[in-house]
């Protein structure tokens, strides 16, 4: 095994975890709340709103799916 990962590895590794964190620590589904997190979490990160959203919307339909599979 290589002893580094390439840019698009480190990129699938950390939607993996970070699907993982919100999983296991939940979301926040409330208009306002969710709205105000993601401010909170541009600003730290330096990521535009925007950004956040087209990063996050697909992990957020995808733990939605799960919760309602039968």
């Amino acid at each position: 095994m290589a002893n580094t990962l390439s840019k698009e590895r480190r990129g699938e590794v950390a939607e993996i975890l970070i699907k993982q964190f919100l999983f296991d620590k939940g979301m926040n589904l409330r208009s306002e709340g969710a709205k105000r997190e993601l401010g909170n979490l541009a600003k730290k990160t330096e990521l535009s709103k925007e950004e956040l959203v087209l990063f996050l919307r697909p992990i957020a339909e995808e733990a939605l799916k799960k919760v309602f599979s039968v």
